[in-house]
């Protein structure tokens, strides 16, 4: 079996689509050709709130929803929401140190700078 042929962009032919007509639900154009009025973005991906440029994996815990990405997500309380783990301490960073006693890492390395922390992942 051969691939799948993928519909390509109707403006110039070369891209893949991503852009269409909010009231249709269906892409027809590529990014570059889909600056007309009415265009926006169609598919599974969600764009950050913000700026509506990068994928959100930021928002508000009492909602659970990803809203911003990290630029964009400067508003108090938001956290990041994806299923990676991140630092106890600041949220910001991936988690490399943790109490040898659990084996499981709960700080970044800013944050581990507590008595009995080891480095539980390479970095």
């Amino acid at each position: 079996m051969g691939k799948r042929k993928r519909k390509m962009c109707e403006g110039c032919g070369l891209k893949h689509l991503n852009y269409g007509l909010e009231s249709e639900g269906k892409a027809w154009w590529c990014v570059g050709c889909g600056e007309v009025e009415g265009v926006v973005r169609v598919g599974k991906q969600q764009m950050c709130e913000g700026c509506g440029l990068k994928a959100p994996n930021y928002g508000l815990v009492s909602e659970g929803k990803q809203r911003w990405c990290v630029g964009c997500g400067v508003v108090e309380g938001v956290v990041y929401l994806k299923k990676w783990q991140m630092c106890e301490g600041c949220g910001l960073k991936h988690p490399n140190y943790g109490l040898a006693s659990e084996g499981k890492a709960w700080w970044c390395v800013g944050c581990g700078e507590v008595e009995g922390v080891v480095l539980i992942r390479k970095q």
